[in-house]
């Protein structure tokens, strides 16, 4: 309020700042000019001039509707597009990690297939992380065994740090049977039976203790 009277009392000796100060800008210069001027005594006298300013202004006004209208509806339209178009990055970045979650199947990324088969989730969005790394580093898509590599020597790193061996979690999961197989068994040792002294006499006759 105090600033509006301040701009009140300023208005009569400059018209042109304070217009200004409300928001005019050189595009509306001449309608307020002319707005003024069909009010004063000289163009009232003209009842012309007063019909020609109104219907001038409200030409304005309707055209800034329908200017604000438009950029609504562009800014409606660039959003639904962004939105698309983040929908499909991210079903990309997800087929492109789950190639790579595939490709950890091979016996170059053990760490990788470890931790895929313990936290499937987790593992990929360390995946894809470290490809987005790579990506912003390298300015292409890094391949899936890129991928891996980078995965295997960071994860061995981390498990370092927490005083883990990752050869023992390699060995170990190598040890481990597959689901449905079952371990092989060791044959039952047969127990043997005391020799009796004439089969005792035969063999050595034979020379089996030679």
């Amino acid at each position: 309020m105090r600033e509006f009277q301040e701009l009140r009392k300023r208005f009569r000796y400059d018209p042109l700042g304070v217009s200004r100060a409300l928001g005019a800008s050189e595009d509306d210069f001449e309608d307020i000019a002319r707005a003024h001027y069909a009010h004063s005594k000289k163009g009232a006298a003209d009842p012309r001039n007063k019909a020609e300013v109104e219907r001038s202004l409200k030409e304005r006004e309707q055209q800034e509707r329908l200017d604000a209208l438009q950029k609504r509806l562009d800014e409606r339209d660039a959003a639904e597009k962004q939105s698309k178009a983040q929908a499909e990055a991210q079903r990309e970045a997800a087929k492109y990690v789950e190639s790579v979650a595939k490709a950890a199947a091979g016996p170059k990324a053990p760490l990788a297939a470890h931790f895929l088969a313990k936290n499937p989730e987790r593992t990929k969005a360390k995946l894809g992380q470290i490809a987005y790394e790579m990506a912003s580093e390298m300015d292409v898509v890094p391949t899936p065994a890129q991928v891996l590599k980078a995965y295997e020597r960071i994860r061995r790193e981390e498990l370092l740090e927490l005083g883990v061996d990752a050869d023992t979690i390699v060995k170990a999961k190598a040890a481990t049977p597959k689901p449905g197989t079952k371990p092989t068994e060791k044959p039952a040792a047969t127990e043997s039976k005391p020799l009796s002294k004439a089969d005792l006499l035969a063999e050595l006759e034979a020379g089996k203790f030679d």
